[in-house]
């Protein structure tokens, strides 16, 4: 039966799809709450246990295009499903793992599912949704994501310390499960019932498909703003966030859990602000990215200026990066604005590469210095955080550059 957009339906297809995005986030940021217990567990280093997200978040991004492709050709419904169901495969078997190589496999399989998430229920807006209504829609995908963050920091972590290693990430395994149950049951891909195609449907025609989404100026525009907003975040809350809160600077459990509410809660004023704003000014919300990844620049100097930083500092930076989901998902908009909606969900999969390609460098640069500096200590924690200012300052060129070459385009 044919449904209309914006209705009931269209909030009941959301509804899921949300709900598996939660899941998504929470199987992805379960990891940057486990530093230290994986460290006890695998007998790691620093650079090798920052290896475990890296690789996870690596593969997130290589197989951004992939899942684009695939929910442009298979429609959400499938990716959504497959994607939660090879993420609980990955948990199941962290969960039993004890050695280095299985738990690295294990995260290759989550960040392949966590791949195929974002990507596909973005790629159902347009299809259920007004126009108009869109741009908010995906602010608010975010917000609903940062619920997943929430519940890696404080349930998650208590189930953690309490339980135990294995029945903590075989629950976790559990709930992507139901993610997947719920996917295969609820979404549909389009309110007319008709199959999804692509411009491209008598062949996959990938690599032709990803080379023109690329080679859109507003595409690329959108890479770099992904990438300077959103990187930082992504290294905060993935790995390194939780271990400087409670080894660099001294923290409790419960004073790291409120930082990290104040992160979530935060970041829940700035999704809708973005969201009003887009539909007015489609083509001129690169400055909002920008403002967002200047005030993480200035909040992460001054913390820095503290071996060890007081609590008001440390709300400040988190006030700063709770902008970070509005501000990289800006990237999503500007791309929207130059290609054609047959190829959105590569389009968004090409943008979405760019804040997990700076995470997992400045991640893997993180664990570098650390290790080199001596290990865990407030001193060194600074001097790792201090190399992500050289990703800023590469994401702050490629914007320059990217901008007026979308300029130019339009002219």
């Amino acid at each position: 039966m044919p449904y209309a957009k914006n209705s009931a339906m269209s909030r009941i297809v959301f509804g899921a799809a949300g709900l598996a995005y939660i899941s998504a986030i929470w199987q992805r940021s379960s990891f940057g709450v486990a530093g230290f217990a994986a460290t006890e567990r695998f007998g790691v280093l620093a650079t090798v246990l920052s290896m475990f997200v890296v690789v996870q978040l690596l593969t997130y991004a290589v197989m951004q295009v992939p899942a684009g492709l695939l929910a442009d050709r298979f429609g959400s419904r499938v990716v959504i499903g497959t994607g939660a169901l090879i993420m609980a495969l990955g948990q199941i078997s962290l969960a039993h793992s004890s050695s280095l190589v299985p738990a690295i496999v294990a995260r290759v399989l989550i960040g392949t599912g966590d791949s195929m998430t974002f990507t596909s229920v973005i790629k159902l807006l347009p299809f259920w949704f007004s126009a108009v209504r869109v741009p908010m829609l995906v602010q608010l995908t975010s917000m609903l994501g940062q619920a997943g963050q929430l519940l890696s920091t404080i349930p998650f972590a208590a189930f953690l310390r309490s339980r135990g290693w294995t029945p903590a990430f075989t629950l976790l395994a559990v709930v992507s499960l139901g993610a997947c149950v719920l996917a295969w049951g609820v979404v549909r891909n389009r309110p007319d019932g008709q199959r999804v195609h692509t411009a491209s449907d008598g062949d996959f025609g990938f690599i032709s498909t990803a080379r023109q989404v690329w080679r859109t100026p507003a595409t690329r525009l959108g890479f770099f703003l992904h990438a300077v907003a959103g990187f930082p975040g992504v290294v905060f809350a993935m790995m390194w966030g939780y271990p400087y809160l409670e080894g660099g600077v001294g923290l409790s459990p419960t004073v790291i859990s409120g930082l990290f509410t104040v992160l979530v809660v935060a970041g829940l004023l700035f999704g809708p602000l973005v969201g009003a704003l887009a539909p007015r000014f489609p083509t001129n919300l690169s400055w909002f990215s920008l403002v967002v990844a200047a005030a993480n620049v200035a909040t992460l100097v001054l913390v820095l200026c503290f071996e060890r930083p007081p609590l008001w500092a440390l709300v400040l930076w988190m006030v700063a990066m709770s902008a970070n989901a509005a501000g990289s998902n800006v990237g999503i908009e500007v791309a929207r604005t130059q290609n054609d909606p047959t190829r959105m969900g590569t389009a968004a999969g090409v943008v979405i590469m760019g804040a997990f390609i700076f995470g997992v460098t400045g991640m893997a640069v993180f664990g570098l210095a650390l290790d080199l500096a001596g290990g865990y200590s407030a001193r060194n924690f600074r001097l790792a955080w201090a190399t992500q200012l050289a990703l800023f300052a590469v994401g702050f060129v490629g914007v320059a550059l990217a901008r007026s070459r979308a300029r130019r385009s339009v002219e």
